[in-house]
């Protein structure tokens, strides 16, 4: 009922009084509906400086009444006129993130967070979650800029977190970054020393890099940090890791007893399965393709 009488209201009120219609109703939008007769209020007033001044708040109202792109064009035509205020910024780069503009919310984002942190913050703190697969697939079809940034800028502008610089590590390695990837992973796990998932994606990086030695202390490491022995993905690695090195009958008989117990806890875990088997067929002289790793190393 509320949103009908203020819709009436919109309508009613001349063109030279809709600015003062959208300013009560910019204060006090409670709904997408609201926000959007807000909008409307907005949308009839006349060019000008009334309408310029408002511009950045008219952004918010849009973000809010879920009009990704009237968001964005207010916001855009605010900075045009040194009047985008910092809701409107975070508003612009949520609509962004919201409609998967990985590039263009990279390309404002890094342009203005020198003098706006706060705003850029804002924004990715709150659409975090939608920005992690975003910039995961920006790095997967070639757009490595815009993939690298909004990862870094996820783990350097939130607060300092484990999986946070795990999946910039991992991003690092992506694009061949080893030195990088393998510096971050470190942070990481300084900041979690237990986390089984870490470990196991460092000693991934590790054998990419070609350190096995290090990356099977990696491995052991993980699964030593399962709540549950082998729950985890280190043991299928280590598993892997046994049948490609060809290692010794003795450790091939300790990570074949380690696989069946953590087949124990997981006995619908295929990969682990078909490695344990490999291993197996290694020894009685039969050749199997290879098996690829167990990727705990995926975004976070």
């Amino acid at each position: 009922m509320r949103a009908y009488a203020v819709a009436l209201v919109v309508a009613g009120a001349s063109l030279s009084a809709q600015a003062d219609v959208f300013d009560g109703l910019a204060g006090n939008t409670r709904s997408e509906q609201e926000a959007k007769l807000a909008l409307d209020a907005f949308l009839r007033i006349a060019p000008g400086s009334a309408r310029d001044e408002r511009l950045g708040r008219a952004s918010e109202i849009a973000f809010v009444a879920a009009d990704d792109a009237m968001c964005m064009r207010l916001a855009s035509e605010a900075e045009s006129r040194a009047s985008l205020s910092d809701g409107a910024l975070t508003a612009a780069l949520r609509a962004r993130a919201r409609r998967g503009l990985a590039r263009e919310f990279a390309d404002m984002g890094e342009r203005l967070v020198a003098g706006r942190r706060a705003a850029v913050t804002q924004a990715i703190a709150a659409e975090e979650a939608a920005l992690l697969p975003l910039a995961d697939a920006a790095l997967r079809s070639g757009e490595r800029t815009v993939g690298m940034w909004i990862f870094r800028a996820i783990a350097e502008q939130l607060p300092e977190d484990a999986a946070r610089l795990a999946n910039l590590a991992l991003a690092h390695r992506h694009v061949g970054q080893l030195a990088e990837a393998r510096r971050v992973y470190e942070r990481a796990l300084q900041l979690a020393p237990n986390d089984s998932w870490t470990w196991n994606d460092y000693g991934l990086l590790l054998r990419v890099a070609g350190d096995p030695a290090a990356s099977r202390t990696a491995f052991q490491r993980s699964i030593a940090c399962d709540a549950k022995f082998g729950e985890g993905p280190g043991i299928t690695n280590l598993v892997v890791e046994a049948a490609q090195a060809r290692v010794e009958e003795s450790r091939r008989t300790q990570v074949l007893a380690d696989a069946s117990r953590a087949l124990m806890v997981r006995p619908d875990a295929a990969l682990l399965r078909r490695a344990a088997i490999d291993l197996v067929l290694l020894d009685a002289g039969v050749a199997r393709p290879q098996q690829l790793p167990d990727k705990g190393a995926t975004v976070r």
